[in-house]
């Protein structure tokens, strides 16, 4: 029988042994992110840098999830030319990672998806404020999991 479980009540653990993930500690893991890269521009700077300020002002008070995808990841993707070709975004996408060997389906949506078809290159699981960054990545990594490229 085939138990469904929700992506935001699986831990880092349960992936780590039903999807055989490894943490990876070695700084050319994803090299290619950090090599080449353009410098910010002065401009690019103090954006990130008033993001970074309106971030730390809004968040002494609790900011759910709505709040912190318009006050972050808005100007960030936009800073970053998500909304540009060749990139699209998709909001609260569903997904579902299947264990054949254990009968279990991680069922979830992503809170935000950017991708260059067919290629997912972002996947954002934004959480309130008031939660650790890390309540975030069994999630992610769980829907991450679904992509349609899983070997890239």
């Amino acid at each position: 029988m085939v138990q469904a479980m929700p992506a935001s009540q699986i831990t880092l653990p349960e992936l780590q042994e039903r999807f055989g993930l490894v943490r990876s500690d070695d700084e050319q893991f994803f090299c290619e992110w950090q090599r080449d890269l353009p410098e910010l521009t002065p401009t690019e700077e103090q954006a990130v840098a008033e993001v970074k300020a309106e971030y730390r002002h809004l968040s002494q008070y609790s900011m759910l999830e709505p709040m912190v995808k318009m006050v972050v990841l808005s100007p960030l993707l936009k800073l970053a030319t998500f909304f540009q070709p060749p990139f699209y975004l998709a909001a609260e996408k569903e997904v579902a990672v299947t264990s054949e060997d254990e009968g279990i389906v991680i069922r979830g949506r992503i809170d935000l998806l950017a991708f260059s078809p067919p290629f997912w290159v972002t996947v954002i699981e934004s959480k309130q404020v008031a939660y650790s960054v890390e309540t975030a990545i069994p999630q992610a990594l769980a829907y991450m999991l679904g992509s349609p490229n899983g070997d890239r």
